[in-house]
């Protein structure tokens, strides 16, 4: 099992200006995981970034990517959830 099989569910990645996910699908009051990846319907991957910020790709993350314990805006939707933090964004599978 390598680091490339497990699942990504709110893993933690570095952004970039190049973008890790390219669809800044929108920012929401209201963001969670949950409305994230709703609003990624169509795409492989839902982030939340800096609270607010959704963004959706269909490019896997890469794994030197992954920064842990560095995502740490609360979700506005759900205090029980990280969203991102700045430049980082927690990374879910939206099970398409």
């Amino acid at each position: 099992l390598s680091i490339l099989d497990i699942p990504l569910d709110g893993r933690c990645f570095e952004d970039n200006a190049n973008r890790i996910l390219k669809t800044h699908i929108g920012n929401f009051n209201d963001n969670s995981k949950a409305v994230c990846i709703a609003a990624c319907e169509g795409y492989q991957y839902a982030g939340t970034q800096y609270g607010m910020e959704c963004y959706c790709g269909d490019d896997k993350p890469d794994p030197l990517l992954e920064r842990q314990n560095e995502c740490t805006s609360l979700c506005p939707g759900n205090a029980n959830q990280n969203c991102g933090g700045v430049m980082r964004l927690n990374i879910f599978h939206t099970g398409k």
